[in-house]
């Protein structure tokens, strides 16, 4: 159900604890929102980063749904001309 006069927005995050970077997020990312980090994780891998600044990311959450270490949390956030915000967590860790 939409909103009148309102715009979803979303947001990953990414638990580089977890993320191995196989990329498969970034594989089935369709807005390719996913890129690899320059950083390396502790455990010695290139997790991936979020990388929207256009904030096209619709929270589709195929990103989540594939990562097998469960290592991304999905948020979606819905703004409305009023200015009022309500974020929901809609996958990710418990």
């Amino acid at each position: 159900m939409g909103m009148v006069g309102a715009q979803a927005m979303a947001r990953i995050i990414i638990d580089e604890g977890y993320c191995k970077g196989c990329l498969l997020c970034m594989s089935f990312c369709p807005l390719k929102a996913i890129r690899t980090s320059t950083s390396i994780s502790k455990k010695g891998y290139h997790p991936v980063e979020f990388c929207d600044p256009d904030g096209k990311c619709t929270g589709c959450t195929l990103c989540a749904l594939m990562c097998p270490e469960a290592a991304i949390t999905v948020y979606r956030e819905k703004r409305s001309i009023g200015g009022e915000n309500d974020r929901e967590k809609v996958h990710g860790r418990k």
